[in-house]
C-alpha cells in the first residue's frame, strides 16, 4: 500500500467501510469530494452540493480508481473486516487481577489505545499479545497514566525487548 496516495487510500477505505458498517455512501459523493480535496486541499467542498470539477472521462477514471483501490485494500487485509481490538482483552484481564486497581486499569486501557494510534503493532502482532503488553507495562510502571505516555515507554521499548514481551503469556507483575 506504499505505493499509493494515502488520500486515494482514505478515499477506497472510507467507500468500503460505508458498506460492510451498513451506512452505504455512494461512489459518485466520495469521488467528487476525493477530487476536490485532492486539489483544494483541506477546504470544504461544494463537489457535495453536486458542483463537481470532474469531466465524464475524469469522473470515471477516477471510479474506477476507488474500486481498484477498494479491491487491493480487501485482498490486503484478507476479505477480514472484524475488527479484533486489544482493549477488551485488557478490561478482562486487568479484572481478573483486582488487587492492580482502577488506575491501572485505566492505563492498560489507554496504552491499548496509544498503541493502536502510534504503533503498527495492530497490524503486525494479535489483539491478545497486544493485551499483554499493554498489562505488563501498566503493571510495571508504577505512575499516574498522565505523567508517563506511551511513546516515553515505546521509545525504550526496542527490537528484541518487544519479541520478548510479546513471547509472555502471563503476567504477575502487580
Amino acid at each position: 500500500m506504499k505505493k499509493f496516495d494515502a488520500r486515494d487510500v482514505a478515499a477506497a477505505c472510507l467507500f468500503l467501510s460505508s458498506k460492510s458498517e451498513e451506512c452505504v455512501r455512494k461512489l459518485e459523493h466520495i469521488v467528487k469530494v476525493w477530487s476536490y480535496l485532492k486539489k483544494s486541499g483541506d477546504k470544504m467542498p461544494d463537489a457535495i452540493n453536486g458542483n463537481s470539477n470532474l469531466d465524464t472521462s475524469a469522473y470515471d477514471r477516477a471510479c474506477k480508481y476507488i474500486v481498484f483501490l477498494e479491491g487491493v485494500l480487501l485482498q490486503t487485509i484478507g476479505f477480514d473486516l472484524q475488527v479484533k481490538l486489544p482493549h477488551p482483552l485488557v478490561i478482562l484481564k486487568m479484572q481478573q487481577k483486582l488487587e492492580c486497581g482502577n488506575s491501572v486499569m485505566r492505563m492498560a486501557y489507554n496504552h491499548a489505545t496509544d498503541i493502536l494510534f502510534n504503533t503498527d503493532w495492530c497490524i503486525r502482532y494479535a489483539p491478545k499479545q497486544l493485551a499483554d503488553v499493554c498489562e505488563f507495562l501498566a503493571c510495571n510502571q508504577k505512575v499516574d497514566a498522565k505523567q508517563v505516555g506511551i511513546l516515553k515507554v515505546l521509545a525504550c521499548l526496542r527490537g528484541s525487548n518487544i519479541l520478548k514481551i510479546f513471547r509472555l503469556t502471563s503476567f504477575n507483575a502487580c
